[in-house]
């Protein structure tokens, strides 16, 4: 598999566990913008599931990958931070408005852009700074690690 035009092989597949929880992400931000969740209870439900997303896998890059990266003073490890730190203010936003707040899903969109965004610039940069950044023996417990944490 290639991503970012860089070949992934086993020790690398904790870029293959990200690249797909940025599929499931926008999948859920799809579900929520142009999906059918007719009952105001799975539109919640799916809010939900996508903030548990969202923070699970900021945190976990916020833990395991950028403090390695910022040594390397990418743009990436510049603006990941910033791109959370959006992130995170607009969810607070989301979940303390009414989904019936004619405001409330302008909002959503800007999120979803702003993720879009920050996913965009991470699957271009994150592989090569990655196999540059940890040995093969550490990319295999980040893989572990992440692994997990989709189990907890």
């Amino acid at each position: 598999m290639n991503v970012g035009g860089v070949a992934l092989g086993e020790s690398t597949a904790v870029l293959e566990i990200i690249r797909k929880d940025h599929e499931r992400i926008l999948g859920l931000f799809h579900l929520l913008l142009e999906g059918n969740l007719r009952s105001e209870k799975a539109r919640r439900e799916t809010f939900r599931d996508l903030r548990r997303e969202l923070t699970r896998h900021a945190l976990l890059e916020e833990d395991l990958l950028y403090p390695r990266l910022k040594a390397k003073r990418t743009y990436l490890a510049r603006v990941a931070n910033g791109h959370h730190a959006t992130a995170d203010r607009l969810i607070n936003w989301l979940e303390c408005v009414s989904m019936t707040d004619k405001r409330w899903y302008p909002k959503l969109r800007e999120l979803r852009e702003s993720i879009a965004h920050h996913i965009v610039i991470e699957e271009r940069e994150l592989p090569a700074l990655v196999l540059s950044s940890f040995t093969r023996s550490e990319l295999v417990i980040l893989q572990a690690r992440f692994k997990a944490s989709r189990a907890a």
